[in-house]
């Protein structure tokens, strides 16, 4: 399972690494094409170092159960979900101080 969401997501970072590259600098399409590729290459980054992980077999031996395997993936994901929610809300709230 984590070595599908790898290669899924090297995939999706490929494709909107390409867009970003085509698309004119400064763009919608660049600025949110940039901003995917660089979510794509941190889920790559994050499923690679814990599929090394567990194939060099580095967890002690309590941490390879199956809850606290999940650990390394979730946590991950949790704080990336809440700064895509949290910081826009912030900026947003920030540049209108009125409101």
């Amino acid at each position: 399972m984590l070595l599908s969401i790898h290669i899924i997501a090297g995939g999706f970072a490929i494709v909107t690494g390409a867009l970003a590259l085509i698309a004119t600098k400064g763009s919608r399409v660049h600025r949110s094409g940039g901003l995917l590729f660089v979510y794509a290459m941190v889920v790559m980054g994050l499923s690679g170092a814990v599929l090394a992980m567990l194939r060099a077999r580095v967890l002690p031996e309590p941490l390879l159960s199956t809850p606290a395997r999940m650990l390394p993936i979730v946590l991950p994901f949790i704080a990336m979900f809440y700064w895509m929610w949290r910081v826009p809300a912030m900026r947003r709230k920030a540049s209108n101080p009125g409101t």
